[in-house]
């Protein structure tokens, strides 16, 4: 049995080995100025007490979630969903999965040695998939694609490794935001060519989002202050989103279909020393927060759907079950999902152009990629690959 990976321990290593690559003149950095079986169980609702309660007092929901998710009534299909992830099998290796007659179906993207961590998914107009991720070997980003109907990959730029995020915006231009030691940057195939640019010399915990003019938004972490960039001007500017609270973790920034920008993160309970969930908004001019959940919260992925409603998952480590919450009704409802056992950073959501929720995660403790998706009217969750130490990193797109 081989011993479970740590995405921390990962990071270790790798920054430690680009290092001593660089001292020793090997590789150089670029210096461009920048989440088995086809039943669905139902979902355990009953897993968490409910005195929990979001910033309005509104307690949590433990039902299973409303039935009205969706914009229209046409459901969903399993094959709206796309998942990139990586395979440990001695080293690491890209893989993809996407439904096909009536069966999830698994692809080699990259098996070459110690490649495909830190890796994210989106899917463009015509359903082609795009997945960035490191090369921990080569100590490269690299960017994939299934466009031709076969994988090809191409480096992007020289790098430490770092959490990756891709969007492919309406132009079918490619955009990848990631932070590795050096800071924040920014990669865009929008000129012909990649060329990337970093915009701030510290920061971790990036993620990135891109409006209809295809132009970058990004959240960031430093110095535990939540701060937001983008090139919406032409150049990169940087903000500062939120100091009232020590921020600390993963943040998601999302855009809306009128493309004002939010942003999900993590800070630290004053009180407790527990990670809680805020949630920002710029839709006024200026950035103004609230808190989704005081404790117990943690790794958070946002996404809006058509009609400007967010969408959130997080992982309540304390009681190991992943919520969802959504302000769709006007204020924020927060529903206990699944019990889910130990998650750590991998977890992921996307919300399709029928209004569904999709949501991916790896199940650290069996080692398994698991599924959960509201397409059937009602939440459902099952294991779509469990041969092998597989799911770390895992991502989802949907359309």
């Amino acid at each position: 049995m081989v011993r479970k990976t740590s995405w921390l321990w990962i990071t270790i290593f790798s920054t430690l080995l680009f290092c001593f690559i660089l001292i020793a003149g090997g590789c150089g950095g670029n210096g461009g100025g920048g989440d088995d079986d086809t039943g669905q169980p139902p979902v355990d609702d009953d897993s968490v007490d409910d005195d929990s309660a979001t910033d309005d007092d509104s307690a949590i929901d433990d039902d299973t979630v409303d039935d009205d998710t969706s914009d229209d009534d046409t459901l969903g299909e399993p094959g709206s969903a796309f998942f990139s992830y990586t395979l440990f099998d001695g080293s690491f290796s890209l893989q993809y999965a996407s439904y096909k007659t009536d069966a999830w179906v698994t692809e080699d993207v990259d098996s070459l040695e110690s490649t495909g961590i830190y890796n994210s998914i989106a899917i463009d107009s015509d359903g082609h998939a795009h997945i960035s991720y490191f090369d921990l070997t080569t100590f490269e980003l690299k960017y994939a694609n299934n466009i031709t109907g076969s994988w090809a990959t191409e480096s992007v730029l020289l790098s430490a490794a770092g959490p990756t995020e891709i969007k492919v915006d309406s132009e079918s231009h490619v955009h990848i935001g990631f932070a590795a030691d050096a800071g924040p940057e920014y990669a865009t195939n929008a000129s012909g060519t990649w060329k990337s640019t970093r915009f701030a010399t510290s920061g971790s915990h990036a993620s990135l989002a891109v409006d209809s003019e295809g132009k970058g938004h990004m959240s960031y972490v430093d110095k535990n202050v939540l701060y937001y960039a983008t090139n919406k001007s032409y150049v990169w500017v940087t903000k500062e989103a939120d100091s009232k609270d020590k921020i600390f973790g993963k943040t998601s920034i999302a855009v809306d279909s009128n493309d004002d920008v939010y942003i999900a993160y993590t800070f630290i309970n004053a009180d407790s020393g527990l990670q809680g969930i805020k949630f920002a908004a710029n839709n006024s001019g200026s950035w103004e927060t609230e808190k989704i959940v005081e404790e117990n919260g943690e790794y958070p992925s946002l996404a809006f759907n058509k009609a400007g409603k967010a969408h959130l998952c997080f992982y309540d480590s304390e009681n190991q079950v992943i919520k969802y919450a959504t302000n769709q009704s006007g204020e924020w409802k927060i529903y206990n999902l699944i019990s889910a056992g130990n998650v750590e950073y991998n977890l992921g959501l996307a919300v399709d152009d029928g209004g569904y929720i999709h949501i991916v995660y790896q199940d650290v403790d069996n080692q398994d990629l698991i599924y959960a998706t509201n397409t059937s009217g009602a939440w459902a969750a099952s294991t779509i690959v469990s041969e092998g130490q597989v799911g770390l990193y895992a991502a989802v797109a949907a359309h």
